[in-house]
């Protein structure tokens, strides 16, 4: 099948070329359309003034996750802990008796009355359904008195290794779960979507992420979103390119099948391993070298041996490993340990990280998939909890400079997956100078654009793209107009118009 895609403009290009003959899923050729058009009896797709731009790839993100938090109690945005009760309330009213809630996205550090979350706030609010909150940050969970008793966690239930049970003063269980606490003693409680509702969530996302020009993504999720997603694969279901990861509790599962990094089909392909080194800076468990405002350090979610172990086990059958590490501790002992035993690796976030652990990184040659968009949600914790890392947060020119291997991820819900919002934060690094993060870390619009397609694509494998290039895949974006030149924030606002894959137009505006 032969399609001919016409616009102003092709990022990249010759100022004349402005149209892209596809054929059979690939780049045939690229040029000027009234050559390109002479003989061609196909379809054309003409789209004006629009710019065709390669594919975005997103190489974190949460597919299952992205596509349930758009049917959960939305709680981003709140100002005030009255605003946050208010979302939850309004909720109730569209579950049915004994539903359970769940909702996603509140923070309270943006509430101006500087409320402390806990189970006794929300008790009222949740009018007797069973409730779990998790913060924006995904490492922070708010639940209810009354789940909190189906739990089972009292005074006595002690804190598991890798996360903590938040507290008040006298010693009481507040209804705050951080890290692993949460896997350890809720979240197996909480019922799990069926198949048909995991399939929904997963192309609800899919949907979002096209509408986005977002052709391929490496989602990080549960065993069960994994293998729905092959499933999908294999009735044809899925629309953006997917290479998913395998949970750390399912290493024992993927060990008995051999599973192995880069197995699949061209949509869809197994990714790593997943493990913690650590939390987050918005929960304060994120593991850092220096104390946080309250005089702790953050949380080591995986040792040292542990993730030494189960690097050998994932190794030993070809499945390499992404660990998520965002303090610059945390980043260290990653690095020491991939230092040791190398493979198909990757370090995700790599929020904070020293002069020291940058070069390593760049002479081991693993790749770091670091999260512009978030730049603006931390700008104000960065200046109040990392005064003294400040400076080493998002060390993106530093890792351009060193020679690095870099993909950005969206690390969605966390943020919307707008991969212009990411290129607007690298580039300028914030929405205005008042919460610019470490400015001397920018990078060029040109550099952010190669990472955000060319340079994560080639980190999450799969077939050949991310520029526009004869014999290259036909994943690519139609913006509704040029970028070239203007203000990054500008250019975040142009909305999309088509998105391909494999030369298949499989989302329009």
């Amino acid at each position: 099948m032969s399609i001919l895609i016409k616009a102003s403009h092709i990022w990249g290009k010759e100022v004349t070329d402005n149209s892209i003959l596809v054929e059979n899923g690939k780049i045939k050729q690229i040029g000027f359309f009234d050559d390109l058009s002479k003989n061609f009896s196909g379809e054309v797709h003409d789209y004006k003034k629009g710019i065709i731009i390669p594919g975005f790839c997103d190489a974190h993100l949460h597919m299952a996750w992205l596509g349930q938090t758009l049917t959960l109690c939305d709680l981003r945005g709140c100002k005030s802990s009255a605003e946050f009760l208010d979302k939850i309330r309004a909720y109730t009213k569209k579950l049915a008796p004994g539903e359970f809630l769940r909702g996603f996205g509140w923070d309270d550090r943006a509430w101006f009355d500087h409320e402390k979350p806990t189970r006794w706030l929300i008790d009222d609010a949740t009018c007797g359904h069973k409730c779990s909150l998790t913060k924006v940050d995904g490492h922070s969970f708010l639940i209810n008195s009354e789940f909190m008793r189906e739990c089972g966690v009292t005074k006595e239930t002690p804190d598991p290794s890798g996360g903590r049970i938040g507290k008040n003063q006298d010693d009481e269980p507040d209804g705050m779960f951080y890290d692993s606490a949460f896997d350890e003693y809720a979240r197996k409680k909480i019922p799990s979507p069926t198949t048909d509702q995991l399939e929904g969530f997963l192309l609800k996302a899919a949907e979002h992420l096209l509408s986005y020009g977002i052709t391929s993504c490496r989602s990080f999720g549960t065993l069960d979103d994994f293998v729905t997603l092959a499933h999908m694969d294999r009735k044809g279901m899925l629309k953006i390119r997917t290479c998913a990861c395998i949970p750390e509790n399912a290493l024992a599962w993927a060990v008995d099948l051999s599973a192995k990094t880069g197995t699949g089909s061209g949509m869809f392909w197994t990714g790593q391993l997943k493990l913690f080194a650590d939390g987050s800076l918005g929960s304060k468990t994120a593991l850092v070298s220096e104390p946080y405002s309250d005089g702790t350090k953050g949380i080591e979610v995986t040792t040292v041996p542990q993730m030494k172990e189960k690097i050998t086990m994932a190794h030993q059958i070809g499945l390499g490993v992404a660990i998520h590490a965002i303090g610059d501790e945390a980043v260290k002992n990653v690095l020491h340990v991939f230092g040791e035993n190398s493979g198909q690796d990757t370090i995700e976030h790599f929020q904070c990280a020293k002069p020291q652990s940058i070069a390593l990184a760049a002479k081991l040659n693993i790749p770091v998939v670091v999260n512009p968009s978030h730049m603006p949600l931390d700008a104000e914790a960065i200046k109040i909890e990392w005064p003294k890392l400040a400076q080493y947060s998002y060390p993106l020119n530093s890792l351009m400079k060193a020679g690095a291997t870099v993909g950005f991820g969206s690390d969605a819900p966390v943020v919307d997956p707008n991969p212009l919002t990411a290129l607007a934060c690298a580039t300028t690094r914030g929405r205005s100078t008042d919460n610019q993060v470490n400015s001397q870390e920018a990078i060029s619009f040109s550099q952010a654009m190669r990472i955000a397609t060319k340079e994560s694509s080639n980190i999450i494998g799969g077939p050949k793209r991310g520029v526009l290039e004869e014999g290259f895949a036909a994943d690519f974006a139609i913006l509704s107009e040029d970028i070239r030149g203007k203000d990054p924030w500008d250019v975040e606002k142009i909305p999309f118009v088509a998105t391909y894959v494999a030369g298949e137009r499989v989302w329009k505006k």
